[in-house]
């Protein structure tokens, strides 16, 4: 990734700002756009609820090509699959990860999570992020809004004006913190699924937001859930 503080020319910060805002708000969109497979609606219920839970998925292939765009420019890139199960977590899904960012996860016993970060000049970028908490089994809803609170501080006003930017979230904070070349923004969303409350949380310095979000995009595009094959929402 190729960081945008070593341009020539500036906008100004009010122009450069909205445009961030609709940027975000165009791209974080995709984590709640994929829906849950249907299933034969000539079966019987209990074919059905079986189906759901016994149906293998389609295999994902380990690697493929896509192109996006960055920084108004179309490019290609590799995308690795990520699974969650072979990475000892607790909840089963897969999501594709550009190669360009590095992966972390951490099994059941250690707090059931997943994190993508940027790399930059062969750096990893811990504050350019995209990730996924899942709280524990039985966690009640009010626990699950108090994790949100602690993972995702400094909350800013809400610049939809009391909406909320993913169909699938509970609750949501915007993020924003730090002033000039030091801000840091982004979003968290609670979500539940399966029984279990999860936390995306996605955070990043200012001017790394039209690098990185159109590859948080993708993550949470390329979000199945594999004991229903939905995205995110489902």
């Amino acid at each position: 990734m190729r960081q945008n503080t070593n341009r020539t020319t500036r906008r100004p910060r009010r122009t450069r700002r909205h445009y961030r805002l609709l940027l975000t708000l165009a791209l974080l969109a995709a984590g709640c756009a994929r829906k849950p497979k249907s299933t034969n609606p000539a079966a019987s219920e209990s074919t059905r609820a079986d189906s759901t839970v016994r149906t293998s998925l389609e295999e994902r292939a380990a690697t493929k090509m896509e192109t996006i765009s960055l920084e108004g420019m179309e490019q290609t890139l590799r995308l690795r699959l990520f699974d969650s199960r072979s990475a000892g977590l607790d909840v089963p899904f897969t999501t594709y990860v550009p190669d360009d960012m590095a992966i972390r996860s951490a099994p059941r016993e250690n707090g059931d999570r997943f994190v993508a970060r940027a790399v930059f000049g062969g750096q990893v970028e811990p504050r350019a992020f995209v990730e996924a908490r899942f709280l524990v089994a039985g966690a009640s809803e009010q626990v699950a809004a108090e994790s949100l609170a602690a993972w995702a501080p400094d909350e800013r006003p809400n610049p939809l004006e009391g909406g909320k930017r993913f169909g699938w979230s509970v609750r949501e904070r915007w993020i924003q913190r730090g002033a000039e070349n030091a801000e840091v923004e982004g979003i968290a969303a609670l979500g539940h699924h399966g029984g279990r409350w999860f936390v995306i949380h996605v955070e990043y310095p200012t001017e790394y937001g039209e690098g990185l979000l159109p590859r948080v995009e993708r993550v949470l595009e390329e979000w199945r859930w594999e004991d229903n094959g939905g995205g995110l929402g489902s």
